[in-house]
């Protein structure tokens, strides 16, 4: 009960349903899932843990609020962690790796001509879990997606041209299978950087002000 529960509110968060900077009142949401009190402080718990809320001591719980030096400090982590994981693969790439990719990348093109984009995000996540998988580092990965957090909540509130976004993520994998089976790192990481910077590209948005709200749950 506990693991439902806390992918629904983080889906929400995620989704906007609970806005940035919106509280969340734990006796409402026990009252809604039907369960206590406590439970659903072990699951703010882990959502605080994963930068989805920020918890106010003796004030309350809060939707995280989209900030610019949040943003900034997650691209530098994204960015410096892909390249060097790039770096560290053994070229040539085996064939059975390149042979998953391409199988990620053909099902991302499958739920891409069904406009399932929230499947589509899953895909294209399960791409760059791949290639730290390959270096034996899929925890790193797991920490990434912590700060990738705020990133999908920004492209919910300022409603980004999804279709657009999804489609050129898409062909750079594509581009990135070629490099890596032509053992070309240097064009491999120059994708890279291009490829991680698209889901920022819009930062700038929030400016150095923190997006929220003060509505409550």
């Amino acid at each position: 009960m506990r693991d439902l529960i806390y992918e629904k509110i983080k889906k929400d968060i995620l989704s906007c349903t609970y806005e940035p900077g919106q509280k969340l009142s734990e006796a409402i949401l026990s009252k809604s899932f039907g369960v206590s009190r406590s439970l659903i402080r072990e699951v703010l718990i882990s959502l605080e843990f994963e930068k989805l809320i920020v918890v106010v001591p003796k004030i309350g719980s809060f939707v995280a609020p989209i900030s610019f030096d949040y943003l900034s400090q997650a691209l530098f982590v994204r960015k410096s962690l892909e390249i060097a994981n790039l770096k560290d693969l053994v070229f040539p790439i085996l064939s059975s790796h390149l042979e998953l990719l391409q199988l990620e990348v053909d099902r991302t093109e499958i739920l891409l001509n069904l406009n399932q984009y929230e499947d589509v995000l899953v895909s294209t996540n399960e791409f760059h879990r791949l290639l730290f998988l390959f270096n034996g580092r899929v925890n790193i990965w797991d920490y990434i997606k912590i700060f990738n957090n705020s990133v999908h909540v920004l492209h919910q509130v300022e409603k980004q041209d999804q279709e657009t976004r999804s489609h050129k993520l898409h062909q750079q994998h594509k581009e990135l299978i070629k490099h890596l089976r032509d053992s070309d790192l240097d064009s491999a990481i120059a994708l890279m950087i291009d490829h991680v910077s698209i889901d920022f590209h819009d930062m700038h948005i929030v400016a150095r002000e923190p997006f929220n709200n003060n509505q409550s749950l």
